[in-house]
């Protein structure tokens, strides 16, 4: 049993996402369900909660993100107003260990975490992006404990850069393929 389910938008990936999240919220294994994504994202998959969830009182939603940092950094403060202690996290299989680190890098110790991470089918670039964005995570130990504009002040700042570098590494075949790396 879980307090809340958060389900992290993800694009074309939310669809199976949001489906998991709301069989588990039928099933009553949690008191919340909190949606959080970009703008498209959130409304289609809040939506499709209220379509087919009964008891509405208790979802909740926020739109304003555009990374998993932003995830973590706007359900946290959902999160807080609901003195939730425990989530199970809704993302796709190949995100679970860096969605893990960037709740634990605004939650803490204080919060039980847990995800589930679902099957879907990601582009190429999704993955690849992903592969090379897992080199990051020692950054979170850095960043642990410092106030929360701080941190997501930090990934805004980089998050621009990055992409452009990921993006012309991609194009350029810079970067080995996934079937290659060892």
């Amino acid at each position: 049993m879980y307090d809340a389910i958060i389900v992290l938008g993800g694009g074309e990936l939310s669809e199976g996402r949001v489906n998991e999240a709301i069989r588990l919220y039928n099933q009553g294994i949690a008191k919340y369900l909190i949606i959080v994504g970009g703008s498209d994202d959130y409304e289609k998959m809040y939506k499709k909660a209220l379509k087919e969830i009964k008891n509405i009182e208790n979802i909740y939603f926020d739109g304003n993100s555009s990374s998993t940092i932003d995830n973590a950094f706007y359900a946290k403060r959902i999160i807080k107003k609901l003195n939730v202690k425990s989530i199970l996290i809704l993302t796709s299989k190949f995100h679970v260990k860096r969605a893990i680190k960037s709740f634990e890098l605004f939650l803490g110790n204080e919060y039980k975490i847990d995800a589930i991470g679902v099957e879907d089918n990601p582009d190429t670039y999704t993955l690849f992006k992903e592969r090379y964005l897992d080199k990051i995570l020692y950054l979170y130990d850095y960043l642990k404990g410092r106030d929360d504009e701080e941190i997501k002040a930090f990934f805004d700042t980089i998050k621009g850069p990055l992409n452009k570098i990921l993006n012309r590494a991609y194009e350029l075949g810079l970067m080995e393929d996934s079937k290659t790396s060892k």
